[in-house]
């Protein structure tokens, strides 16, 4: 994760001080792959061992690609792909007195946006973005208590997602830019089905309580082709 944020690091001080063509996107196609940081908020992140609602996720890495087409020269719609992988507190261990190995909670995203892109005519453009999305979360670790061990799962069933972010693009060139974007994530989890399971095994379906909510930061490279 330390790579991550040091790329993302990298390309944010990269915006600030270059400069290129303008950041024109009427009629164009953008392809853009990402990395950055994800951040846990609410009961997602809770590690208070009395909230039957605290799901003990940390600090993680979020990994996906966009694919984008402008509409006019201020609005693209688009298409994005994310995994999520975050950390676990292992206070928060779902089977009492085991020991945990690599535990990690994790959420995939396929969904689609709109950006409304501000200061047409520049080729630093900032820009609000909002989508909506199908997001899978599921808990995985390897664990040992009493001599016996397994892999034990957690699997909560596709949610509606929702997502609200502002960021920026700059453009290094006709058909090559960055970006980078801040965005709060939700994932109406509360009320879905969650399966534990063991080995594959089974042991039984409950209820969840509570939504999946984080912050994610990402930056990326944007190519852009067709257009003008």
């Amino acid at each position: 994760m330390r790579k991550v944020i040091v790329l993302t690091s990298v390309l944010m001080v990269a915006l600030l001080f270059s400069s290129a063509a303008q950041a024109e996107v009427l009629g164009r196609f953008a392809v853009s792959p990402y990395g950055g940081v994800v951040i846990p908020i609410g009961d997602f992140a809770d590690n208070d061992p009395e909230n039957e609602n605290s799901l003990g996720a940390k600090t993680g890495f979020g990994l996906g690609a966009m694919a984008e087409y402008g509409l006019t020269e201020n609005v693209m719609v688009g298409g994005r792909f994310g995994y999520n992988q975050f950390g676990f507190d292992e206070d928060m261990s779902p089977v009492e007195g085991a020991t945990l190995d690599g535990p990690k909670w994790t959420v995939m995203e396929f969904g689609a946006f709109v950006k409304l892109l501000l200061s047409a005519g520049s080729n630093t453009r900032p820009y609000f973005k909002a989508g909506v999305n199908a997001g899978k979360a599921k808990f995985k670790t390897d664990a040992e208590a009493g001599g016996e061990s397994g892999e034990v799962e957690i699997d909560v069933a596709t949610a509606l997602g929702l997502e609200g972010g502002v960021g920026v693009l700059h453009m290094f060139s006709p058909n090559l830019g960055g970006f980078v974007e801040g965005s709060f994530n939700h994932l109406m989890t509360d009320g879905k089905d969650v399966e534990l399971t063991v080995d594959g095994d089974s042991f039984g379906t409950e209820e969840a309580t509570t939504n999946v909510q984080w912050i994610a930061v990402r930056a990326g490279v944007s190519f852009f082709f067709g257009g003008k």
